[in-house]
């Protein structure tokens, strides 16, 4: 049953299967799985067996009753006895054993479906993996399709239960048996007509699900930058209409399933009366213990017809909701792999190339080896002959007409404008990205990758350093110390065991980076990719790094790597061995030495003219980091606030009754809707058990042939459906879409509004799984599992008044079944609820790792870890089985307390029997119940337990409507720090005081409190003492969400959400069309978006690179009112002619307002009024920046670092 073994065995079937064929997936499942699949079948004809012997047991004990005492043999009695022992202990054993060969099938299904899915997103398209997809499928869709293992054995089973009832009830009543098989074949067409549409409406309904997950899976991530920009309201409100619409879409399907639920009822209703007129018209002649017995020995046969019926009827929704969901999965099996060409020798096959024809949509990768790597100088890792690349299949070409071979063992940088396509580039050496004619011939080794937003994983600063490679201690520390990281291990709380947070959430962009590139040098591969990796270093940090990694003596060289670098900073070209510089449109304009470019006029030359020579000191290989120069116990959320435990994915806790998640669910319900609900439900249950009482009534009437009696009969079956269809109608159309709503809101008003630091401990894949699965269950299994228990509630409270009123003898028994039921909860279900909450919360690991993968995805294939990951998610799957596991162990326990009883009498009997039946299922349904409710439970906790950022002892005052009015910003003597105490404070006793206009620029090592002192600012961290003020206004006096939304922001890292141009430039949508327009073309980004489509067009669409993703967020910061505007290091990762456009942009756009710009890159801040340089938390020096230049300290010897000097400003 491990996921490996099952993923091998569906594969192979899946690549044998005929895709033309209908339901393709299906058939694969079945064949792969056979056997596990056919296993419950033998337990259940048991059951079938024994289950059928109960008509025929109950006439002769009925028999035996009327038999005066002087003609009852002892013996038969006895006899009788066993029997009625043998058979129920059957039913029990034989049940607990099919319910456990379907619990095993469920498992094997899931582990075998999540995991293709899992081994398809790691070859999947980018394109394609960017939408999320797999994390829906991996659960809602695989646990939609699990669900319905049952409902298939329940449609062949109950097909034979049907034939067999269908022969006795011949046997009993003669051709009148015939009427209730005809309302059987007329409900099963009705059913079979509307199942057509069921796939359909279920394919739409999962889509919208998909979108709505991946909006907030989108938001989660980047959570920080949301609240920065005071979005989170915005944006919660549009995930909430994600879900409404994803409901409203559910609508659809649910209303099939209400009417198929209510034809299937009709049978069971209906079944029972139908043949009574015919038994009293042929056995009119007999007496009154002889009608009675065959009367009751019919509704017996008709009962166990009705039952099956029903279940085959009720199985056909289900069944044909996971057609649906076998289709999504088919179609995300058949979406295009990423382009894998075959291996060629480059050495040995230059003259063959030449003559060899590729085709145009093949990308070659070319098997270079990896030996001999100290001759590799002569040689070359990668080889570009007139190599066409398109980002995808719908994009225009990028024609390389110059052919270009990278040598080994040298350093290569990529230069070239914004938007140019050297990430593009990139891509297509990884093989990310179609090559559509030419060559591009790739060494086949691993490739060490490290992203332009860096890629880390929720785990320890060690594990994402090794991730998947084995520990080498001494390598390791070399590895640490040569990106600058061992003194920040050792002041870390638990050193490089410290969890570094969701997305790394918890250190700054530098940090990021750092970490990113010491993964990339441990792995010791012989060529390293680097997209634009040192951008967000400042300058002296920066130039450590270069030197102890990239220069002639650094570690890549002593290692023979290639390496290839792309990157902004200009200075590092005159280290490089090889310089490609692309032109606006992603051409190579130049390659070849330094030395050669730099005295040829084009790209190179003039960038060399805009950026003097680094006149610092390039001897810092043998150099230790300065302390706090890049510290991550500084930066993020200090040292003591790391988490030490942000993976644990079962918290032990005491659990919430029952009875408080109940009343939590009904009251998003609505009291008015559950009244009318258990009502409808009450009803019907009367209607169903006065029939029996009213058929009592009716043989011992001396007017047995007074039709008034059958009429009654048919008014009580209507009754029954009117009230059970008036219950579903309830409950799926009415009570689901709001309670399901409420309850999203209330998750998402908890999260939205949940402190930063929440975020930093919290893997976002586990907060993410509290929107996808638990909220599939609250919508899907939640509201069946209600309408299951509750009439089964009611059911066996009516039965236990029948057999008291039928035989009042009979009745002590109940107490014998009540104190089994009482026992099996108390054993059982305290355990059962334990298991399905563990369950639950396993499959949360399972989520963040789907979702860490998509993230990674580029990084994880370029080091050739995608057979790793795999097993480690499979290990994940695996773990995430155990819950359903035990449970199923543990459920065998609920057939055998009740599922022992005898029938006696009458209405006595018949209810003795069912009530056992009853009690015995209700505990089924309830426990399927409480599964579903446990989903209720998480996000009543998650709501109960989770400190909004709001909330606090003081009255806030909302500010003036025009608020700031003048942009005046004042710290005064703040100290802040990210934990509970200001031993580790990242901000200490700083004072700052910005005048209206003033422009503002603060710098400083990294780690020195740049990014902290923003934090304060716009509260997301707290101030220990101090205060910050605004035009006079204390900010702890205002609600932090007016804070933000006040005040203009422009985050590190580019913010965009799945959706429209349009909704990314103005999520609020209070901007008119034109303004977005001027905006956009202010930016230069206009001409762009118009080509492919103008503000409709999604914005994946744009393929923005990493530079024009951060000129679209200055197009929305231009959008929006304020007069204060805070840039965090915006410019970082864009190349020096975007940053000056952007710094125009900024001059002219928000020339009258106050601006606070964070700066590695010191230049964007030399017209600034005012420089301010932090470190460790407090202000170094201020002042103007020619004054700071012009004397020794901090900030001239950053400068210095950036080859900056008094004169050259």
């Amino acid at each position: 049953m491990t996921s490996a073994k099952l993923v091998a065995a569906i594969e192979n079937a899946w690549t044998k299967t005929k895709q033309t064929r209908p339901y393709p997936l299906l058939l694969t499942t079945a064949v792969a799985l056979k056997w596990a699949l056919l296993s419950p079948v033998a337990p259940h004809i048991a059951l079938i067996g024994f289950k059928y012997r109960q008509p025929l047991l109950l006439a002769s004990v009925v028999n035996y009753v009327q038999l005066p005492d002087t003609d009852r043999d002892r013996k038969v009695g006895y006899g009788l006895i066993g029997a009625t022992a043998i058979v129920y202990i059957g039913i029990a054993v034989s049940t607990g054993l099919y319910n456990l060969k379907v619990c095993r099938s469920t498992v094997m299904i899931r582990g075998s479906l999540v995991s293709i899915i899992y081994r398809k997103t790691l070859r999947l398209h980018l394109n394609e993996a960017k939408s999320s997809a797999a994390l829906t499928l991996a659960s809602s869709d695989v646990d939609r399709i699990g669900l319905t293992v049952e409902s298939g054995h329940e449609i062949w089973a109950s097909s034979i239960e049907t034939i067999l009832a269908r022969v006795l009830l011949q046997r009993q009543l003669g051709w009148a048996s015939i009427a209730p098989v005809l309302l059987a074949l007329l409900a099963t067409t009705a059913n079979t007509r509307i199942a057509k549409y069921v796939p359909r409406r279920q394919r739409e309904w999962g889509a919208a699900i998909q979108k709505r997950v991946t909006l907030t899976s989108s938001v989660l991530r980047n959570m920080k930058s949301v609240k920065m920009m005071g979005l989170q309201e915005t944006i919660a409100r549009t995930i909430q209409r994600a879900r409404v619409y994803e409901l409203d879409l559910s609508k659809r399907y649910r209303s099939f399933f209400a009417y198929m639920a209510i034809i299937s009822t009709i049978p069971l209703q209906f079944s029972a009366p139908s043949p009574l007129p015919s038994i009293y018209g042929v056995n009119s002649h007999h007496g009154h213990d002889s009608i009675a017995a065959q009367i009751f020995a019919s509704l017996s046969l008709t009962q166990l017809l009705a039952t099956p019926l029903q279940k085959v009827l009720s199985s056909i929704p289900s069944f044909a909701g996971s057609l649906g969901s076998f289709t999504r999965i088919e179609s995300y099996l058949r979406l295009d792999d990423r382009v894998n060409g075959g291996a060629t020798d480059l050495a040995n096959s230059r003259e063959s190339a030449k003559e060899s024809t590729i085709d145009e949509n093949q990308l070659e990768l070319g098997n270079l080896g990896t030996t001999g790597r100290s001759k590799a100088i002569g040689k070359h890792a990668i080889s570009v002959q007139q190599a066409d690349i398109s980002y995808s299949a719908d994009s225009h070409p990028i024609h390389h007409k110059h052919n270009f071979e990278i040598r080994k063992g040298l350093l290569n940088v990529v230069v070239g404008p914004v938007g140019c396509g050297k990430t593009t580039l990139l891509d297509a050496l990884l093989g990310e990205i179609t090559i559509s004619g030419g060559k591009m011939m790739v060494d086949d080794s691993p490739i060490a990758y490290c992203q332009q937003t860096p890629w880390l994983i929720n785990a320890s600063v060690k594990e994402n350093i090794l991730n998947q490679s084995p520990y080498d201690e001494p390598w390791y520390k070399r590895v640490v110390w040569s990106c600058g990281l061992n003194e920040d291990i050792e002041q870390l709380p638990d050193g490089d065991d410290t969890l570094v947070g969701s997305r790394g959430t918890i250190l700054s962009g530098g940090q990021k980076q750092r970490l990113a590139l010491a993964r990339a040098v441990y792995a010791r591969a012989p060529l390293v990719v680097l997209d634009d990796t040192l951008s967000a270093l400042d300058a002296r940090t920066e130039r450590v790094i270069f030197d102890r990694l990239l220069s002639k003596t650094g570690l890549f060289q002593q290692l023979g790597s290639t390496v290839i670098l792309v990157t902004h900073s200009v200075q590092h070209l005159r280290s490089a061995d090889n310089i490609i510089a692309l032109d606006s449109k992603g051409r190579v304009e130049q390659h070849g030495s330094f030395t050669e470019l730099s005295g040829q006029e084009g790209p190179v030359r003039r960038l060399l003219a805009d950026c003097p020579p680094d006149k610092s000191s390039a001897e810092t290989n043998s150099l230790e980091p300065a302390s706090g120069s890049g510290s991550l116990s500084q930066a993020g959320a200090g040292a003591n606030a790391l988490p030490r435990a942000a993976t644990i994915t079962c918290v032990k806790r005491k659990p919430i009754s029952d009875a408080a998640v109940l009343m939590y669910y009904l009251k998003s319900i609505g009291w008015y809707r559950a009244s009318i609900f258990f009502l409808t439900s009450l009803v019907y249950v009367v209607c169903t058990s006065f029939t029996q009482i009213w058929v009592q009534w009716w043989t011992e009437s001396k007017n047995r042939g007074d039709g008034s009696f059958v009429g009654v009969y048919f008014a009580l079956a209507v009754g029954a459906i009117v009230n059970y269809s008036s219950s579903i109608w309830c409950m799926m159309i009415t009570i689901v879409p709001i309670s399901a709503a409420k309850l999203h809101w209330q998750l998402l008003d908890s999260v939205i509004h949940a402190p930063v630091s929440f975020f930093s401990s919290v893997d976002s894949g586990i907060t993410l799984h509290r929107f996808s699965q638990d909220m599939s269950l609250i919508n899907s299994r939640l509201p069946v599992s209600t309408m299951q228990a509750t009439p089964m509630a009611f059911q066996a409270l009516a039965q236990i008044a029948l057999i008291t009123v039928g035989s009042t003898y009979l009745a002590i028994a109940i107490p014998l079944c009540l104190g089994a039921t009482w026992t099996l909860q108390r054993f059982y279900l305290r355990t059962s609820r334990q298991l399905r909450l563990l369950d639950l919360e396993l499959k949360s690991p399972l989520s963040s790792s789907i979702s860490e993968t998509l993230e990674g995805l580029p990084t994880i294939r370029a080091f050739g870890w995608q057979e790793k990951f795999e097993r480690r998610n499979q290990e994940r799957l695996d773990a995430s089985q155990l819950g359903a596991l035990a449970i199923l162990l543990v459920s065998l326990a609920t057939q055998l307390p009740g599922s022992t009883s005898g029938g006696r009498l009458g209405v006595a009997m018949l209810n003795i029997l069912g009530f056992s039946q009853s009690l015995s299922q209700f505990i089924f349904f309830y426990t399927d119940l409480e599964t579903s409710l446990q989903a209720v439970s998480r996000v009543k906790e998650f709501v109960e337990t989770t400190v909004s950022e709001e909330a606090s002892p003081r009255s806030l005052t909302p500010p003036p409507e025009n608020w700031p009015a003048r942009g005046a910003v004042e710290f005064r003597d703040i100290t802040a720090s990210y934990a509970s105490d200001t031993e580790n404070a990242v901000l200490k006793r700083l004072s700052l005081i910005i005048q209206p206009g003033q422009k503002v620029g603060i710098c400083g090592r990294t780690g020195s409190g740049k990014s902290s002192l923003l934090s304060a600012l716009f509260r997301m961290i707290e101030l220990r003492s101090g205060s910050i003020t605004i035009d006079g206004i204390d900010l702890n006096n205002i609600s932090r969400l007016e804070v933000r939304s006040r005040l203009i922001a422009i985050p590190q890292d580019p913010f965009l959400l799945p959706g429209t141009v349009r909704f990314n430039t103005s999520p609020d949508e209070t901007v008119a069309d034109n303004q977005i327009i001027k905006a956009l073309k202010k930016v230069g980004l206009w001409e762009h978006v118009q080509k492919r489509g103008g503000l409709d067009t999604d914005i994946d669409i744009l393929a923005l690179s990493h530079g024009q993703q951060q000129l679209f967020c200055l197009a929305r910061a231009m959008l929006r009112p304020g007069t204060i505007l805070v840039l965090d290091e915006a410019t970082s990762n864009v190349d020096w002619g975007t940053d000056e456009v952007m710094q125009r942009v900024i001059r002219e756009e928000f020339a009258n307002k106050t601006i606070i710009t964070v700066a590695h890159r010191l230049r964007t801040i030399l017209d600034s009024d005012l420089v301010v340089v932090l470190g460790e938390g407090r202000i170094l020096e201020a002042g103007h920046p020619g004054e700071l230049l012009a004397s020794p300290g901090h900030f001239r010897e950053l400068c210095s670092a950036q080859g900056i000097t008094f004169e050259s400003i």
